[in-house]
């Protein structure tokens, strides 16, 4: 792509300050959000030809970016789950879409979910997320448009925090609304406030911002006076009491920028030196501090910057602009949002290539916007949302293809990388490369399938959250990735980028790789396991790790087993096993009910799942389990059901409630299921008809059915699949199935790449603009790809014309496309081709 092309006009912004937004604390979304994975480090040039924008502002939220038009229209983009983007509509959005109703803006800015926009008028218009009255409209609902903030009409700027909104007035009086429980709203209250109240004692700010849970304001004198919580020493007055009206930042005469963060605070200081002061465990205070519980109750210097323009304070790292254009960032970095190559946390400043002609920054939680000179705004860190805005969002509401011209047999998803078996018995995996996951000699993540090194004879594959086991025709048993808890089974703990040999196993015939610890089904029946053995998933009586296999107690006929494949928390620490007379097995934690036994106990040993006696396929979750059922013995078509058991949230059990059953209930509206796979809190079957059905959490579409749903109480159809066969595997956000003719299908979480389509995400070592991967199709069935072959059979499709050199083609391994609007169909969905509609 050439960047050229995509260029904006020349943007008005000026570092100046007021024009930070953002800051927020590292929340949660759902449970589990923040991945240890690689993220993008590249920035993303936002819109296209057509639809460059002279940008004025931008402002980065935790999940979600907006950007004001010089026209005073607003634009946003990312995660639209609580109507923050004020389009109308919930959904996530990787490029940018208008406000609703907004076209006299003259400031912008974006908190954890919701958004506001200070008008020419002196209004304040705010959307998106509205407990605790964040938006000021004396309501707690969301708006998916923007409502009018009550009362105010003189408002000069807005800035917003995690659950709080500040407006600066005209004459420097400071109003807040939102929550009010550390004191933020600077009132002398603790109480919500659905409408404005006047902050007390501030009346000459010239600039103000809101970080997690505290505010400050900039004043005439070049003082500054902090509220709101201040355990980590982020109001700067050497103290760790929160503070409800607004206190003196110690040893500061001279500041003209302030930013608050997550949990600190900057401000730029007369001259271009900063000082911060707040939480430092990241290192975002930059003055090379870190380490869990470091803090800096007073302004400290921040080192090497002397020529400072603007400063913007995130989540749990800090931007500065510099005289002449240039970008240095410092602090947390688990998602590439300093720039830095290496996803290690940055104490000190370091610059962020490729932002030379910056003219205004804003930090985030998990990423970092600028504006260049030139008017183009550029962004990097995650884009699991889409909130870089370069047209691609780190996750698929339907089923997308696995780029690889080799057919798989089985596929196994981990929570940020997956492997396939190929039909040959070679092994490739996709997605996070970080610790060696993907066998091939590199912690490089791929967006597309790599092979395993050294592989060519396994019989199955098991995936972990950070490692991957195959059992080869041998009966021997090949791990690698990271074995820092010892579940690579070399007899020592460390990380393997390429295939090791367990020791001791000769005679598996099946293998399950879980949180942290491995186990497998030997061909006497009895099973083994290596690994963290904490929570007693190693079933051996005792509840210690083991770096070598050992035996589980009382268990002589296994035939299957599943590991719990997923990270969250303490979760995803049980294992259970299907025994040749249909009973289950299972142990390890039982925290919410997941062995089975009607019981919450974690247990050592194997101990019974309840009422199970015709089980021929089981499956463990985070913390439940589901298996399928038999009846009659195996007829055809075969009389099947399904029931689970465990943690009950989202509606994951399938059941149509979300209470947890310490014993086995059926599964709601399965038609003859005959696979199954539990994730992270959802849960997928195949059916007979070869058709996937999907239920429970669906908030980064691994579903599939097209739709986010939060919680999805009994089955839903996943999108588009009908030749799925019996081979299906899901993880903490994402789901994979085996279709006819060897062809892998993966839909849900897409940040680093694990649904292998080739649009995941791969380091950068320095800022580029988004471009998406080629699919290359063989539209003509000739086992080649030629431009004036498939290239023409692409352009008469896009063009919409018939005729038979269209009808004649084939896509992919061997599915059929008989007709234009086919391939249109598959061009839309599987390699993401813009303006196909399905």
């Amino acid at each position: 792509m050439n960047p050229d092309l995509f260029k904006m006009p020349h943007c008005t912004a000026h570092a100046v300050a007021g024009v930070h937004v953002g800051f927020l604390p590292r929340v949660k979304r759902a449970v589990h959000w923040a991945w240890p994975a690689v993220m993008l480090i590249t920035a993303a040039l936002l819109g296209s030809l057509a639809h460059a924008q002279n940008y004025k502002q931008i402002s980065a939220g935790r999940s979600h970016t907006c950007a004001l038009l010089a026209t005073g229209g607003i634009q946003c983009w990312g995660e639209g789950d609580r109507g923050q983007l004020g389009n109308g509509d919930t959904l996530a959005h990787a490029s940018a879409v208008p406000v609703i109703g907004i076209g006299n803006a003259v400031a912008v800015s974006t908190g954890e979910e919701h958004s506001c926009a200070v008008l020419n008028t002196g209004a304040v218009r705010c959307w998106g997320r509205g407990d605790f009255g964040r938006l000021g409209n004396g309501g707690i609902t969301d708006q998916l448009s923007p409502v009018t903030v009550s009362g105010i009409t003189n408002a000069v700027s807005v800035n917003l925090g995690q659950q709080h909104s500040c407006a600066l007035l005209l004459g420097g009086g400071v109003r807040c609304w939102g929550n009010g429980s550390s004191g933020q709203l600077g009132n002398g209250d603790t109480a919500v406030q659905t409408t404005p109240v006047a902050v007390t004692g501030v009346n000459n700010a010239v600039a103000i911002d809101s970080g997690g849970t505290h505010s400050c304001a900039l004043l005439t004198t070049g003082g500054l006076r902090c509220w709101g919580y201040n355990l980590s020493g982020q109001l700067g007055n050497a103290g760790t009491a929160s503070q409800s009206t607004p206190v003196t930042v110690s040893g500061i005469t001279n500041a003209v920028a302030v930013s608050a963060g997550g949990s600190h605070t900057c401000a730029v200081i007369t001259g271009g030196t900063l000082q911060c002061w707040g939480l430092a465990a990241s290192g975002q205070l930059g003055n090379g501090i870190s380490g869990s519980g470091a803090t800096q109750l007073v302004p400290v210097v921040v080192p090497g910057v002397t020529s400072a323009l603007a400063v913007s304070a995130g989540g749990g790292h800090t931007c500065a602009v510099i005289t002449g254009g240039t970008v240095q960032c410092w602090g947390f970095n688990g998602q590439g949002q300093t720039g830095a190559i290496n996803l290690a946390n940055q104490t000190l400043p370091g610059a962020v290539t490729g932002t030379a002609t910056a003219n205004s920054v804003s930090a985030g939680d998990s990423h970092t916007c600028v504006l260049l000179q030139n008017g183009a705004a550029q962004c990097w860190g995650s884009l699991r949302s889409g909130q870089l805005g370069g047209g691609v969002k780190g996750f698929e509401t339907t089923p997308v293809a696995v780029l690889s011209s080799s057919a798989f047999k089985q596929v196994s998803v981990g929570p940020t990388h997956s492997c396939g078996l190929l039909l040959s018995g070679g092994v490739q995996c996709w997605g996070d490369g970080e610790l060696g996951r993907l066998g091939n000699d590199s912690v490089e993540s791929q967006a597309s399938p790599v092979t395993v090194t050294g592989i060519s004879e396994a019989i199955e594959i098991g995936v972990g959250d950070g490692h991957s086991c195959a059992v080869l025709t041998s009966g021997n048993v090949q791990c690698w990735g990271w074995g820092g808890d010892g579940q690579l089974g070399i007899g020592v703990v460390g990380t393997q980028a390429t295939p090791v040999t367990v020791m001791g196993v000769s005679t598996a015939k099946a293998v399950a790789a879980g949180r942290g610890f491995t186990c497998v089904v030997l061909a006497s029946g009895s099973v083994q396991c290596w690994g963290r053995g904490t929570s007693g998933q190693l079933g051996n009586g005792a509840f210690i790790d083991r770096t070598s296999p050992v035996t589980v107690s009382g268990i002589s006929d296994a035939v299957a087993i599943s590991a719990g494949e997923v990270y969250s928390g303490q979760g995803g620490q049980h294992v259970c096993a299907v025994l040749s007379g249909g009973g289950i097995k299972c142990w390890g934690r039982g925290t919410e009910g997941q062995l089975g036994n009607g019981g919450m106990a974690d247990q050592a040993s194997p101990v019974v799942v309840s009422g199970i006696s015709t089980a021929y396929a089981v499956s463990v979750g985070v913390a439940h389990t589901c298996a399928v059922l038999r009846q009659g013995g195996f007829v055809f078509p075969p009389n099947t059901s399904a029931a689970c058991w465990g943690m009950g949230a989202y509606g994951l059990l399938g059941s149509g409630g979300t209470a947890n059953q310490l014993t086995p209930v059926t599964v709601s509206g399965l038609v003859k299921p005959v696979a199954i796979a539990a994730g992270k809190f959802h849960t997928c079957a195949v059916q007979f008809d070869s058709t996937v059905r999907c239920w429970g959490n669906g908030g980064s579409g691994q579903l599939g059915d097209g739709a986010r749903t939060e919680t999805q109480l009994t089955p839903v159809l996943s999108y588009g699949i009908t030749t799925a066969i019996a081979n299906i595997s899901a993880s903490d956000f994402h789901t994979c199935a085996v279709i006819e003719g060897g062809a892998i299908t993966c839909w849900g979480d897409n940040e680093t790449g694990q649904l292998g389509n080739g649009t995941g995400i791969s380091r950068r070592s320095t800022p580029q603009y988004t471009d998406t991967a080629r699919c290359e199709l063989d539209l003509d069935g000739n086992g080649s790809y030629t431009l004036t072959t498939d290239g023409l059979l692409y352009t008469r499709a896009l063009a919409g014309l018939s005729g038979n050199a269209v009808t004649a083609g084939a896509i992919g391994a061997g599915a059929r496309r008989t007709t234009w609007p086919q391939i249109r169909e598959y061009l839309a969905q599987v390699c993401g081709a813009k303006g196909l509609a399905p």
